[in-house]
C-alpha cells in the first residue's frame, strides 16, 4: 500500500465542483431525450432530436384535419385543435429546455474551471525537471 499525503480541503472542495459540473451536465443531456407528446396532435419525440432536426409544429387546416401516418387525413376534435393552437410542441419543449440549458451552461463553466485549476496546481506540485544538456557535435 502507498503512502499518500492526506487530501487538504480545497482538494475535496475541487472534487465537489467536480461531481457537481458532472451533474450539471448529465441531467440535462439525459432529460433532452425523453420524449414529449402533444397528445392527440402531434408526437414531438425527444427535444434533442426536435431542436437538432428542424422539426415544425403541425396545425389543422381549415376542416379540423391534420396528415396522419401515410398521408392520411386525421379530423381532430375540437379540444384536440385548441391543443394544436396553444400547446404547441415548440412551446412545450421549449419550457423543458430553456432552463436545462442555463443548468448546462453553468455545468460546462464549473467543469472547465475545475479542470484549469486542477492543472495548475498539479503543474505547481509536479517536481522541478532537471535541465536536459545535449551534446554538440564536434566541429
Amino acid at each position: 500500500m502507498t503512502d499518500r499525503p492526506p487530501r487538504s480541503l480545497p482538494s475535496h472542495v475541487g472534487a465537489l465542483l467536480g461531481w457537481l459540473a458532472v451533474v450539471a451536465i448529465a441531467v440535462p443531456l439525459a432529460i433532452s431525450v425523453v420524449p414529449v407528446d402533444n397528445a392527440g396532435v402531434q408526437h414531438c419525440g425527444t427535444p434533442a432530436a426536435f431542436l437538432l432536426g428542424g422539426r415544425v409544429d403541425t396545425y389543422p387546416d381549415a376542416h379540423g384535419q391534420i396528415r396522419g401516418a401515410g398521408g392520411r387525413a386525421i379530423t381532430l376534435s375540437k379540444a384536440a385543435q385548441d391543443r394544436a393552437y396553444h400547446h404547441q410542441c415548440s412551446r412545450r419543449i421549449a419550457h423543458r429546455m430553456a432552463p436545462l440549458a442555463f443548468v448546462l451552461t453553468g455545468g460546462l463553466a464549473v467543469g472547465l474551471g475545475v479542470l484549469v485549476v486542477s492543472m495548475v496546481v498539479w503543474w505547481r506540485r509536479s517536481p522541478p525537471r532537471e535541465p536536459v544538456h545535449a551534446a554538440l557535435p564536434a566541429s
